[in-house]
């Protein structure tokens, strides 16, 4: 641990405290969207800010509208520490339904307020900031700090983290920090996975008069039926994860329902729906988009066969085409680990309470990471109001978030000045 190092950290981030709330500031009021996912006006700001400041990085287009950004600084040599971020962020339905503009980086008692504040412009401001303050700061280190800003996780990370990570490896790293909105003393360690699956009904097709219940959606609405029973399965979980799980359900409200209760049971979400050709013409075809998410302690191929197997039991008839997450598996980020315990004395020091760990039933890029062996851990400001109207920031909780991650860096990279 260095104390020395610790304390300039801080004092480099008080010394910057209204820089760092403009930063933030000015990422809210660069709409990006996803649907479309365009984050390419994000990436032309922060390249401005690492070309005035002379740092190299390397600009990646997996598709159009979709940059990746990486930079790093230090040796080049591990341990090598990510500081990961998405660019992209929900849309705006209703722009009525706000108070304030949603794209106007609002700053009022205490809190900023805009599409993306939480998820997660502010933790794209505290990883680059934090990233910028070190090169300013004309810091050393053992190892190597790196900046990694990537695109369309809102779209499951198809061409931002997995797309990066399958195909330049050698930006990996050895631990990851993302600035999700967790809440400082709430990081995330571990996530269910996706099973999202497509389903094809068909049926005869006729006029509406003589329809003998045979057609594609009576034949989905049997599927739907079927589908439902697999919230009822429950799966063991061994070791830390077992432990884990039981201590959050002792403290959840939740005896049954809930995202505590549902760590180990499936998630069942029917997305969207589409059958028939006309209102009086029994329908000859019906599709379903499903999106399933497998729990710990089950695999993508069990959850899989269990689908089949209440599709058949109920007598349905009906293609399954798994369209995302065959090859997933829930994982996490084992808390006693090296990183974990450096992370965890920086939360600790940063606010004097001791963190306390989350699995979660949703996707992020933390779980990319994980596949290629990387230890990552979800760490950000509290959301309120995340994708709906008024979402904002406790400014206070970005500064804490800021705290946590320059002084995991410091102790992880071994920087000084």
């Amino acid at each position: 641990m260095n104390k020395t190092a610790r304390n300039w950290a801080l004092e480099a981030i008080e010394g910057r405290k209204d820089w760092f709330v403009s930063l933030c500031q000015d990422l809210v009021r660069i709409p990006s969207p996803n649907p479309p996912g365009d984050t390419t006006r994000v990436a032309k700001y922060v390249i401005a800010l690492l070309q005035e400041r002379d740092i190299p990085f390397r600009e990646y287009l997996p598709r159009p509208g979709n940059p990746i950004l990486v930079a790093s600084i230090g040796t080049g040599l591990s341990p090598k520490l990510t500081l990961c971020g998405h660019m992209d962020v929900f849309p705006v339905q209703d722009p009525s339904e706000w108070s304030t503009d949603p794209y106007g980086g609002f700053l009022e008692d205490g809190k900023l307020y805009g599409r993306g504040s939480s998820d997660m412009k502010a933790g794209v401001a505290a990883a680059l900031g934090t990233f910028l303050m070190f090169v300013e700061e004309k810091t050393q280190m053992d190892g190597t700090l790196l900046l990694t800003l990537v695109s369309d996780e809102e779209n499951a990370s198809t061409w931002g983290a997995r797309w990066l990570l399958s195909n330049v490896p050698e930006v990996r790293g050895d631990a990851c920090l993302i600035g999700e909105p967790t809440g400082y003393l709430t990081p995330v360690i571990g996530e269910k996975s996706p099973l999202w699956c497509r389903l094809r009904t068909s049926g005869e097709q006729m006029h509406g008069a003589f329809s003998d219940g045979r057609d594609a959606i009576w034949q989905m609405a049997k599927a739907i039926l079927a589908i439902q029973t697999l919230n009822d399965l429950s799966y063991s979980t061994k070791g830390e994860v077992a432990a884990l799980v039981a201590e959050l359900m002792s403290k959840g409200k939740e005896s049954s329902g809930g995202w505590r209760w549902s760590l180990t049971r499936p998630s069942v979400n029917f997305g969207t729906f589409r059958g028939g050709a006309k209102l009086n013409l029994s329908p000859g075809s019906a599709e379903l988009e499903l999106d399933l998410r497998v729990p710990f302690g089950a695999t993508p191929g069990e959850l899989l066969g269990e689908l089949e197997g209440v599709l058949s039991a109920a007598g349905v008839q009906a293609e399954v085409e798994v369209i995302f997450g065959a090859d997933e598996a829930p994982n996490f980020t084992p808390w006693d680990g090296d990183f974990m315990q450096t992370f965890r004395q920086a939360v600790r020091t940063s606010t004097g309470q001791e963190p306390q760990p989350l699995l979660m039933p949703y996707l992020s890029d933390a779980r990319v990471y994980r596949r290629h062996g990387v230890q990552a851990v979800l760490c950000g400001p509290r959301d309120y109001g995340m994708g709906g109207a008024d979402e904002h920031i406790e400014v206070e909780e970005y500064f804490h978030i800021l705290r946590i991650f320059a002084q995991t860096a410091v102790d992880y990279c071994g920087i000084r000045r």
